[in-house]
């Protein structure tokens, strides 16, 4: 092989790779701009016909999300009543449907997973889980969960709220906010007592200490997004996104699954044995895009009238 042409391919990468860090450093109107300006006249012309088109199928696009947004608003409250009626029957004088909601959440494989032994008796107090998209002037939605007077916390109501970002068409999680609980004495599930040595001036002495542990209650403790400022490497980045997509992953299935339907998961109708999914109608499948893309640590899920590709994402 020619070593010239070696040194061409190596100025060409060079050059391309310049050329993209410059595009990223650049606002996307300053990137388009220049695209635009290496284009012949007669060219550029026939681009600005076709964002003028683009434009015309935004503005078509958001009239759609607006219109979706109030038809949900009006069958969120055509249902409303009817799970009213659920939770009197659930919570009925009679004693109603006992560990109702415990089984329900224990039915759905993925919240299965983060309900530990010592959760179990916590989630017998479940009366109800309620969920809203009303956040006032917010976006996003809110997961309530009201129990029964318990020997655990002295909460009636504990709330998992998931802000998402206005601005952004996928519905990116700006934000996620959970109730701090507030545990009776020695009945704190998400930690558990160990015992440690520690050595001080030649005497060893044997101390109690808490830490951390699995439980369905972190779920209201969720991964947190840095301030701006803090810096990150890649691999801790990597793992918040992780932590904060599975955290969203939960609440979505708790709010578009477990929720709607929580009779059938009760019953276990609604679980798939051959691939541990539940049997949802299949246009849940088609709420569907890419959450591969987040950015700044934060998770991400579908527009509610975004592109719809990636079965492993959901849609808000």
């Amino acid at each position: 092989f020619d070593d010239d042409d070696d040194d061409d391919d190596d100025e060409m990468d060079g050059a391309a790779l310049m050329r993209r860090m410059a595009m990223l450093n650049m606002s996307a109107t300053q990137r388009r701009d220049a695209a635009v300006a290496e284009l012949p006249k007669d060219v550029q012309g026939r681009v600005e016909a076709l964002e003028t088109l683009q434009k015309t199928t935004d503005e078509l696009h958001d009239e759609f999300n607006a219109k979706l947004k109030a038809l949900r608003a009006e069958y969120d409250q055509k249902k409303a009543p009817l799970f009213q009626q659920r939770a009197a029957v659930v919570n009925g004088a009679d004693g109603g449907v006992p560990k109702f909601w415990l089984q329900a959440l224990q039915n759905h494989p993925e919240v299965a997973e983060e309900i530990t032994k010592a959760d179990e008796p916590i989630l017998e107090y479940l009366s109800d889980i309620k969920c809203t998209s009303d956040l006032g002037e917010k976006k996003g939605f809110q997961i309530l969960f009201a129990f029964k007077e318990n020997p655990y916390f002295t909460n009636t109501e504990l709330t998992k709220t998931y802000v998402l970002d206005p601005d952004d068409d996928d519905d990116c999680v700006s934000e996620a906010l959970g109730s701090d609980i507030a545990w009776k004495e020695g009945k704190d599930v998400t930690v558990k007592v160990v015992e440690k040595k520690q050595k001080k001036k030649g005497k060893v002495r044997t101390v109690k200490v808490e830490e951390p542990t699995d439980s369905f209650f972190n779920f209201f403790s969720p991964p947190q997004v840095p301030d701006e400022d803090a810096e990150l490497d890649e691999e801790e980045a990597e793992a918040l996104n992780e932590q904060m997509e599975h955290d969203y992953d939960i609440g979505y299935a708790i709010k578009e699954k477990v929720v709607p339907r929580a009779v059938n998961w009760f019953t276990g109708l609604a679980v798939d044995p051959e691939n541990d999914f539940d049997d949802d109608d299949d246009d849940d499948d088609d709420d569907v895009v890419d959450t591969s893309k987040m950015k700044s640590a934060r998770g991400k899920h579908g527009a509610e009238g975004g592109n719809q590709e990636n079965p492993e994402c959901k849609q808000q």
